[in-house]
């Protein structure tokens, strides 16, 4: 069972490299050909490529039996319990989310001077990613002190109820919320947003963008929460179960890694499927000025709607 989680993941891992990387290709020839309005967004599907590329091949080294000496004992400690693949999937999660928040003030707000906009503000947004990044990193310090075999772990007292025990459980938790949870909220409730906007918009060009952020909505946010629910949802657990239940070479947690490896692996094949090969966003066109004033007047219209509705 062991050995074919292993085979699975390996093969998963080294296809899905070569998916992003075909896919890749095609995002850069059709950026050097784009408009430089169009640019923008493609050079976010760019970076969602090479973060899943590094994900796949952080997954594939932690699957190959390393020596622990090998290069060294915190670099195999690193691999064997998938920080490098977490953290680029927490980059990936988060160059999510500003696509759907840049999307969706570039629409709606396009008069709006944002942080979302300027070089230091990227650059702060990633250097704050980076940080928390950190933190959540050392949660899986627990799931490698609990991955130690039980005869050698008795009593477990210094991994499960010592004094680490609580910042280790803060951490798991932590790790969570800042991974998967406020991510998908985000998403959510931004692609949301502006579909409930852009629907009730008449005309060829606002259909066809609702239309792009429906598919972007599903390859960003639903397929994301789809694979990943399963390794949250056990991960959670671990700070409640015992060292054998949700360890870290367990079959229940390979098995959810697998799932979430799907990310980077389906991704770049539902882009391909679902966006044309020379695909140029319709959202990063640009509206005349009587098309911006009809979508904001739509978006404080609405933000009213809301108001008297919370107050019924």
């Amino acid at each position: 069972m062991d050995r074919a989680l292993t085979v699975t993941g390996i093969l998963l891992a080294t296809v899905g490299t070569v998916i992003n990387i075909i896919s890749l290709i095609f995002v850069s020839r059709t950026t050097c050909q784009a408009a430089t309005f169009a640019k923008k967004v493609l050079y976010i599907i760019i970076v969602q490529h090479c973060i899943d590329i590094v994900a796949c091949i952080a997954y594939l080294l932690s699957s190959v039996g390393l020596d622990e000496q090998f290069p060294s004992i915190f670099t195999c400690r690193i691999l064997r319990t998938r920080a490098l693949f977490w953290t680029a999937i927490n980059y990936r999660a988060y160059i999510n989310v500003y696509g759907s928040l840049w999307q969706h003030v570039r629409i709606i707000y396009p008069f709006w001077s944002t942080v979302l906009n300027r070089t230091e503000g990227c650059l702060g947004l990633f250097l704050l990613a980076t940080a928390a990044n950190i933190l959540q990193t050392l949660a899986f310090t627990r799931l490698s002190d609990l991955s130690a075999d039980q005869s050698a772990c008795i009593p477990c007292t210094p991994c499960q109820t010592g004094e680490n025990a609580g910042i280790y459980s803060f951490l798991v938790l932590y790790s969570t919320i800042y991974r998967f949870a406020f991510p998908s909220m985000a998403m959510f409730a931004s692609f949301g947003y502006l579909m409930q906007v852009l629907s009730d918009c008449d005309g060829k060009v606002y259909k066809k963008m609702y239309k792009e952020t429906r598919k972007n909505l599903f390859i960003d946010t639903v397929l994301f929460v789809i694979c990943l629910s399963t390794h949250e949802a056990l991960f959670t657990l671990n700070v409640f179960a015992s060292n054998m239940e949700y360890g870290l070479r367990t079959a229940p947690y390979e098995v959810a890694s697998l799932l979430a490896l799907g990310y980077p692996v389906l991704s770049p094949c539902f882009s391909m499927c679902l966006r044309t090969t020379n695909y140029t966003p319709v959202l990063e066109a640009v509206l005349r000025p009587m098309d911006y004033q009809k979508l904001s007047k739509l978006a404080i219209m609405w933000s009213k709607y809301e108001r008297q509705k919370r107050k019924s």
